[in-house]
């Protein structure tokens, strides 16, 4: 019998799992840079070791996610379907999609006011219409519905940000070590105090 499996190439695999960690990386949208720099001009590095510690913990979350994908070829969403299949169960369901629903308009509304921040700069129109005009190209792009397509411009966007934050990290004149101590020493010390307090 015939296998259907697609042969991958190393470096198609490389540049496949580059692309796709780029694309998971676009939680890093106009909201979050916009956030990201009030609290960077009124904490200065103060704030640097969350950064480190939220880092770690979204790719511990995600790689627990993509393993569970990967060992039983469905998503969490459907493993969470099969899991919970009593009364209780839909509930649980039903208050993880509230939950998630929320989050995302949330989040999406963050983007939308951070792109309104960020368009501010360049033109003088009304922040209605702004703000009308990114909806609807957002809402133009997920309509097309063809998600190569959308991932491609995903892809490019992330990366294009991606470049300019490590542009503007090496114009930023922060010693090395000054930046150092701000990202490492809060984290150590509240490591340490976890594991003095078990």
């Amino acid at each position: 019998m015939a296998s259907n499996s697609k042969q991958v190439t190393l470096r198609q695999g490389f540049i496949s799992v580059l692309f796709w960690s780029i694309i998971s990386a676009a939680f890093i949208g106009p909201g979050t840079v916009t956030t990201a720099a009030m609290a960077g001009a009124k904490f200065d590095l103060n704030l640097l070791w969350a950064l480190v510690f939220a880092t770690f913990a979204t790719i511990l979350l995600q790689e627990a996610a993509a393993r569970i994908t990967l060992a039983s070829g469905k998503s969490l969403g459907e493993i969470i379907a099969l899991k919970y299949k009593s009364d209780v169960g839909d509930s649980i369901k039903m208050l993880l999609f509230l939950s998630l629903s929320f989050g995302c308009a949330a989040y999406q509304a963050g983007n939308i006011l951070g792109a309104l921040s960020g368009l501010s700069f360049i033109t003088s129109f009304s922040p209605k219409w702004l703000a009308f005009f990114v909806a609807l190209s957002c809402a133009f792009v997920l309509l097309i519905g063809n998600i190569t397509f959308i991932a491609k411009l995903l892809g490019i966007v992330v990366g294009l940000m991606g470049i300019f934050f490590i542009f503007i990290a090496f114009q930023s004149q922060i010693p090395f070590i000054v930046s150092y101590k701000h990202r490492c020493y809060p984290l150590s010390r509240m490591v340490l105090c976890c594991i003095l307090s078990v």
